[in-house]
């Protein structure tokens, strides 16, 4: 199956992975109702298991080379592609356990790491270590620019640098923190990312990388990045780039309203909200209402929270907290909420 249909035409040109697995387990996790999901899991079983469209290395075989090698040799796309297979793979494997189907669940997580044979702990830029780097087929890194944006159908990321990719593993942030060597030197080598815009954020492949920060304890520096980054590239005449189908305007929206999906999985992230009030309308007829008191363009940091009345202390929370109508309440303030 493609990923989209834009204007009635179909998308036969793949930008990534096989993502509309993602959109499908978004909606399985989240409880949408109405869809036959053991017909809508025979898709993405039919997809996992025999091949998963994307153009890449050039072939017809890069999801089979993915699978027996654990990642697609060094072209066209291949790098970007192969972290894409191991999200939809991740993907796959919650619907495979939420309907009892446990061979194929463990299966299609233990292939969602693979994306761990493209770690090059070795790769260096501006005096950080550890990269996402591109591989041949005899499991040799090729040296690359990390910097460099590689454009649109080409070697080896798919509009975008490893600097970018490297923070694009929705599922196992947990992991990726550990191989950069820990919290703190995960922090200052995001941070430098964002300092420098080497973190595209005009772009799709950026969008969880500024949630990253939650896994390394610095909710603090994701609502610090999460304002400047709606500062920098949105304004009254809308974004920088392409907004993709209203792709950029909804990290726009959702950002200022002080949370984010990890799309395929059933948790927002909380950042604070740029409005003093917003309500959203649910179509169940229900609403979620954000307040977000003291907010300013100096009080960016959460100081409390609370969802539907409860101190919250945790950095998500999930679907289900919001699916039936609620509220989520920020205090916010100029500091660092002491821990």
């Amino acid at each position: 199956v493609k990923d989209a249909y834009v204007a009635l035409n179909d998308m036969g040109v793949e930008q990534g992975g096989n993502n509309i697995d993602n959109i499908i387990a978004d909606a399985y996790v989240k409880g949408i109702a109405g869809v036959n999901w053991n017909e809508a899991y025979s898709l993405i079983k039919h997809q996992a298991d025999k091949e998963r469209l994307g153009i890449s290395y050039g072939k017809p075989d890069s999801s089979k080379m993915y699978k027996e090698l654990g990642w697609i040799p060094a072209g066209k796309m291949s790098t970007s592609v192969s972290l894409e297979y191991s999200y939809n793979d991740f993907c796959a494997a919650q619907i495979a356990k939420g309907l009892g189907k446990e061979d194929d669940y463990k299966k299609y997580l233990d292939r969602s790491s693979k994306w761990i044979n493209l770690w090059n702990p070795d790769a260096s830029s501006d005096d950080f270590k550890g990269f996402i780097s591109t591989k041949r087929l005899g499991g040799d890194f090729i040296p690359i620019d990390l910097k460099k944006n590689w454009g649109s159908w080409k070697d080896y990321f798919y509009e975008g640098s490893s600097w970018t990719y490297s923070y694009f593993v929705p599922h196992q942030l947990e992991k990726l923190v550990a191989l950069s060597g820990g919290g703190d030197m995960f922090s200052k080598k995001l941070q430098h990312g964002f300092d420098k815009n080497l973190i595209d954020y005009g772009n799709e492949p950026a969008f969880l990388a500024v949630h990253a920060f939650h896994y390394a304890n610095r909710t603090d520096l994701a609502s610090y990045y999460t304002r400047r980054l709606i500062r920098e590239n949105f304004n009254l005449d809308g974004c920088k780039e392409n907004d993709d189908s209203g792709a950029m305007s909804s990290w726009f929206i959702f950002s200022s309203l002080g949370f984010f999906p990890n799309a395929g999985q059933n948790i927002y992230y909380l950042t604070g909200g740029v409005f003093p009030k917003a309500v959203i309308q649910l179509a169940n007829g229900k609403t979620v209402k954000i307040v977000s008191k003291n907010t300013s363009g100096k009080n960016i940091y959460i100081q409390s929270c609370k969802i539907n009345g409860k101190a919250w202390k945790q950095f998500w929370f999930t679907h289900d907290d919001i699916k039936n109508g609620g509220t989520i309440e920020f205090i916010m303030g100029d500091k660092p909420a002491t821990k």
